[in-house]
């Protein structure tokens, strides 16, 4: 079989001799690697393989479009599917809105995605001590009744081609990790159980740090047995990480996503400029971020990336763009550009997403709440259209007299985001890193809190 970039190389010649075709552009790869699954303190399952993928989107006159993926690493199979799609480009409905692809700039910046090589090589032995500390978890406290989990590593090499003279390869590599302990105990005459979750991604082998994911999942289920239930009202609260993530980032990153602002399906469609959040909130997109899980010097069209600031003082100050939605808002591509190897659609995401560090420290904000609440988890999802959010809260802790107290019992928690984010109080001043989300313990006052019957 010939390597990916070469045939990549011939699939796009062969796209240049249909005159039918105005643009194309393709994406070919591969992922190879590992993954292993823990359940109930044993190992389930180990599964290795490497897929291999090419991507190709073909335009014509008027905007018409046929894409294939193909698997099949062939060079004729392939150039039998890139006939087939000629044809189905050919009978498509015209799609006005779409213009043009990616232009190569004059230069990318000097940046480079961070890589390990060793990550393809790595063995089941080079993986044996994570998994033995995997088993050996539930051993630790004798309350322990499941622990189970994950550990994947791969290792993915891809090419970008297009018609405009785009050409480009990377190299990414991906290491995560994640545990849940689950307890019992009986406490007052009652069985009461919890659970702990803790994960991480990596992309060097070498820094994966098993012992801390496991002594954090076992803490937070240790600390979630003694429940409490608060009674429903409107609370200060401080949102762990996890939280921040979920209620920040994933809902301003889908939010943001110009192809949902165009559809109108997003709260802060026609907010740009505008002032939607207190103005201590700070938020940056960071593709040149050293070591960030998502460094890059393009995005996945080609274009060239860069840092933006996405809300400044809590003014909205840019949406997140590919080529496509560009064209729409008549504007220019962020780099935010995004396709999976076995995708043939290009989406919109983040890259390293920042927010900036506050000034007040974690034990300060507990400090100054006489009543409330810390949320480490919630597993639901806001509504983007309506801007709403009400959720479970999966773990949390009553606050009261500036201590963290017991574990809340059953709670959900309301919220309007457009309040919740002119009600930030507080933005800690340490920076914590999941995946590629950077961000803060943040408070926000006058929160509703549900009691759940």
């Amino acid at each position: 079989m010939e390597n990916i970039p070469e045939m990549v190389r011939k699939a796009g010649l062969y796209c240049e001799i249909f005159p039918e075709v105005r643009s194309w552009d393709i994406l070919g790869g591969t992922i190879s690697g590992s993954s292993i699954s823990i359940e109930k303190g044993f190992l389930k399952t180990s599964e290795s393989s490497t897929e291999y993928s090419i991507n190709i989107r073909l335009f014509g006159e008027r905007g018409k479009t046929g894409s294939v993926n193909i698997s099949k690493m062939n060079l004729p199979f392939i150039r039998s599917a890139i006939d087939r799609t000629v044809s189905l480009m050919k009978g498509s409905l015209p799609n006005p809105e779409f213009k043009f692809l990616s232009q190569p700039p004059s230069s990318y910046p000097p940046i480079n995605t961070p890589y390990d090589s060793k990550v393809k090589d790595v063995s089941f032995d080079d993986t044996k001590e994570i998994i033995d500390q995997f088993i050996r978890l539930k051993s630790r406290d004798d309350r322990i009744v499941s622990v189970s989990g994950g550990f994947s590593y791969y290792d993915i090499q891809y090419i970008l081609l297009n018609s405009n003279g785009i050409n480009l390869e990377n190299k990414e590599s991906t290491v995560s990790l994640y545990a849940e302990v689950i307890m019992e105990e009986i406490l007052k005459g009652k069985k009461e159980n919890s659970n702990g979750y803790e994960g991480q991604s990596y992309i060097f082998f070498d820094k994966v740090n098993p012992e801390e994911i496991f002594n954090k999942a076992l803490h937070k289920a240790q600390k979630g047995l003694k429940k409490s239930k608060i009674p429903t009202g409107y609370y200060p609260v401080v949102c762990a990480p996890p939280v921040v993530i979920l209620l920040f980032n994933r809902t301003l990153s889908a939010a943001l996503d110009a192809q949902t602002v165009y559809e109108r399906r997003s709260f802060l469609s026609n907010q740009l400029g505008n002032q939607i959040a207190s103005d201590n909130l700070e938020i940056l997109d960071d593709p040149w971020l050293q070591e960030g899980l998502a460094t890059s010097a393009w995005d996945m069209e080609g274009t060239a990336t860069q840092p933006i600031k996405l809300v400044e003082n809590g003014v909205l100050k840019s949406y997140l763009h590919n080529v496509y939605t560009a064209n729409l808002f008549e504007t220019v591509s962020t780099g935010h550009a995004s396709r999976g190897l076995n995708s043939i659609s290009v989406g919109i995401s983040p890259s390293n997403l920042k927010i900036l560090p506050g000034k007040n420290s974690l034990d300060s904000m507990i400090e100054s709440i006489p009543q409330g609440v810390l949320i480490e988890a919630s597993y639901d999802y806001p509504n983007i259209v309506t801007g709403e959010f009400s959720g479970l809260i999966a773990s949390g802790y009553l606050i009261h007299d500036g201590e963290i107290k017991d574990a809340l019992r059953e709670s959900l928690i309301g919220i309007n985001f457009s309040e919740f984010y002119n009600n930030i109080t507080g933005i800690g001043k340490k920076i914590h890193r999941k995946g590629p989300h950077y961000v803060p313990y943040i408070k926000v006052d006058d929160v509703k809190v549900s009691a759940k019957e």
